[in-house]
């Protein structure tokens, strides 16, 4: 058999058999779906605060008015102690707690100044980050209008606005300027969800050609590897579009670069990626074995150590020396800028480096086959 007969048989053979088909089409777009309601609110909106205002001046009512009216958080009671605001985040029946001290009009009437506690129940660590930021953003514009009021009490030349605030920051994110979760986190999960079902519909593909004389007997080693290989990226390609499509289409995910360049880099990563699950199946003995710990010690951690949610400045040496063996490394953050930033620098250069893995998992994986074959 040449390789566009094995590509046929293969087509052929992933199009009738319902656990390849519902893995390379069905989890990428399941992932997509699944994963898309998760993350549909974009940001995390309505944390659960509790309020112990201590004061209860209409300093400390205004303050309180603040929070309220904010849509990151949702008052869920007010205490009269810290035990019970205790109680309330210990209880996960509020996230935050929003402590107001007794004395706190009457410093900010002596000039004096005054504090308040923001205390955060931080067993998801999702919610100190955002927490600390909405409750700082409050916090400034509350400083900002209060300090505005006690300056225009004050005969002055100067604008009030100047003289409490002489420095403003003016906020400029790029790229991702409303922090979406969605956004960010989609496109990774999506790319991981298919490198996923790609692993494990191709480590257990050449098993069955093992004890099939007739295929063994009219192709070589070479062109049965090259041909499911050429199979099962085409289908998975088509797959991966399809996801795509509906992260840009049913959630309104961004596309700022051109789907050329996606699927140019999809291209580069599936084709390692399949290698890699051929390469794989040369291990696997039994088609009940499909995840064998070698594959396992891929699979699972390479989206974290890919550099996508967990940035390499923030990583060790080895944890950077690891990642630098994953596909994963060179795709994922180069399919998140071209969705949020519109291009990548590293695009060519990243595909080219795919390429070159793949060719080499390629080469090795014929190899291992047909010495596999010899032994059967």
């Amino acid at each position: 058999m040449n390789v566009f007969e094995v590509v046929k048989y293969e087509l052929k053979y992933i199009l009738y058999s319902r656990q390849n088909l519902s893995l390379l089409w069905g989890l990428p777009i399941v992932f997509a779906v699944i994963f898309g309601l998760i993350y549909q609110s974009d940001v995390l909106r309505a944390v659960p605060i509790v309020i112990y205002d201590q004061d209860n001046s209409s300093l400390s009512r205004s303050l309180v008015s603040s929070f309220e009216d904010s849509e990151r958080f949702m008052i869920v009671g007010n205490v009269n102690s810290e035990e019970e605001s205790n109680e309330y985040l210990n209880s996960e029946e509020a996230i935050a707690a929003l402590i107001i001290p007794y004395d706190f009009s009457k410093k900010i009437k002596l000039g004096q100044g005054s504090r308040v506690e923001l205390a955060i129940n931080s067993v998801n660590v999702i919610y100190p980050n955002t927490i600390i930021a909405a409750g700082k953003e409050i916090i400034t514009a509350y400083n900002i209008k209060l300090g505005q009021k006690l300056v225009e009490s004050i005969e002055s030349d100067y604008s009030a606005l100047a003289i409490v605030a002489p420095i403003l920051i003016r906020e400029r994110i790029l790229n991702n300027p409303t922090s979406s979760y969605r956004y960010f986190f989609l496109p990774g999960i999506v790319t991981n969800g298919i490198q996923l079902a790609i692993i494990l519909a191709t480590c257990t593909a050449m098993l069955r050609e093992y004890k099939n004389n007739e295929i063994l007997a009219k192709g070589t080693s070479c062109n049965l590897v090259v041909g499911k290989c050429v199979a099962y990226w085409l289908v998975a390609m088509l797959a991966i579009s399809s996801a795509m499509l509906i992260c840009i289409k049913v959630w309104n995910i961004p596309l700022k670069g051109s789907f050329i360049s996606l699927l140019l880099i999809y291209g580069a990563f599936i084709f390692v990626i399949t290698n890699l699950g051929l390469f794989f199946s040369a291990f696997i003995s039994t088609p009940k074995q499909p995840l064998n710990p070698f594959v396992l010690t891929y699979v699972i951690p390479s989206f974290l150590f890919s550099g996508y949610n967990w940035p390499d400045i923030a990583k060790n040496n080895l944890a950077q020396i690891y990642s630098l063996c994953l596909p994963m490394t060179y795709s994922v953050n180069v399919i998140r800028d071209i969705f949020l930033a519109g291009y990548s620098p590293d695009l060519y250069v990243n595909c080219g480096i795919l390429l070159l893995i793949g060719i080499t998992l390629c080469i090795i994986t014929i190899i291992a086959h047909k010495r596999k074959i010899k032994s059967a």
